[in-house]
């Protein structure tokens, strides 16, 4: 019995406990992007950022309240802490709705980077995207019918496949974000520094999405009974608002980096503000003070600013 409650109360406090911590991040994530990071940001992205709080929060508070029945309400009770409380269950369909918008966002995108000339990649990752929120919404029902813990193998093809579908769409959601921002690398040292502090960005914020979603995957199908499995959950549904958020605010940074000091010089940025530029129409040859090439060509300044544009795109997180 002691094995029983470690396994299901003792590995859900454990989650709900590690989860939090995450949500305390977004939610300073959240707090600086609103003050600091979205002066330029349009109504669209702004919106889309209340709205992944809300279904962090919404998540959060099924968890917390899953265990408050299963922990205070039922105490003692051990057969009542075999049948999952709803809130359990609901919660799983309430973080995959997240990751969805997130994946659809990022499908969105990818099709924006392609030029609008590449629709199968996105169309893949929608389609891995609404398949994963249907399979969670029937682990959801079958786990109403079953009820217990000990039954759980019944809903474990919906369980399985529905976090399958979440590696395989942050596999190509990664690969596909890398691939088409470095195909915008120019001959231009600054603007490629840019180009792979972003890839970073991308590949540092997938790979630990990948990382927890296996680990889910792999505990859920070995340890289905238990609740083994829900810590790395837990934490997965908030680092679909955490990591997008650190991606959204880590654009100051990459402004830095793409903008050329100096009197006279370009500032390129990556959401809807101008080029700020005392004399736009200009053009201008990299110094050797610069860190660039000095035997580059002189280059056209808007035409270098359409370039980055096009490679980190207009009101979005890249």
């Amino acid at each position: 019995m002691t094995a029983l409650v470690n396994d299901l109360l003792g590995a859900f406090f454990i989650g709900i406990v590690l989860s939090s911590i995450v949500y305390g991040i977004t939610w300073l994530q959240v707090y600086s992007y609103y003050t600091q990071h979205s002066s330029h940001d349009g109504r669209f992205l702004k919106g889309f950022v209340a709205l992944l709080l809300g279904l962090d929060t919404l998540h959060l508070a099924l968890i917390c309240h899953g265990f408050y029945i299963a922990g205070v309400t039922n105490f003692g009770d051990f057969l009542a802490d075999l049948h999952a409380p709803w809130s359990l269950v609901i919660q799983a369909v309430v973080g995959v709705l997240a990751s969805t918008c997130i994946q659809q966002f990022y499908a969105t995108r990818i099709y924006q980077l392609s030029q609008r000339k590449n629709v199968i990649v996105p169309l893949v990752i929608s389609a891995l995207s609404v398949m994963e929120l249907g399979f969670s919404i029937a682990f959801v029902v079958r786990n109403f019918q079953v009820g217990l813990f000990t039954e759980e193998t019944q809903a474990i093809p919906f369980g399985a496949s529905a976090l399958g579908l979440e590696v395989a769409c942050g596999i190509f959601i990664t690969a596909s974000m890398v691939y088409y921002i470095l195909q915008q690398r120019t001959n231009v040292k600054r603007t490629n520094r840019a180009l792979h502090l972003l890839t970073l960005y991308i590949v540092n914020s997938g790979a630990l999405n990948l990382l927890f979603a296996t680990t889910c995957l792999i505990t859920y199908v070995r340890y289905a009974k238990t609740l083994i499995y829900a810590p790395f959950f837990f934490i997965l549904v908030r680092l679909y608002a955490c990591s997008f958020m650190t991606i959204l605010n880590s654009r100051d940074h990459v402004r830095e980096r793409l903008g050329i000091n100096g009197e006279g010089r370009t500032v390129v940025t990556i959401t809807r503000e101008q080029v700020t530029d005392m004399s736009p129409l200009t053009t201008f040859k990299l110094s050797p003070e610069s860190g660039e090439h000095d035997d580059l060509p002189m280059l056209h300044r808007h035409a270098e600013r359409r370039r980055v544009e096009k490679a980190v795109g207009r009101d979005s997180i890249v």
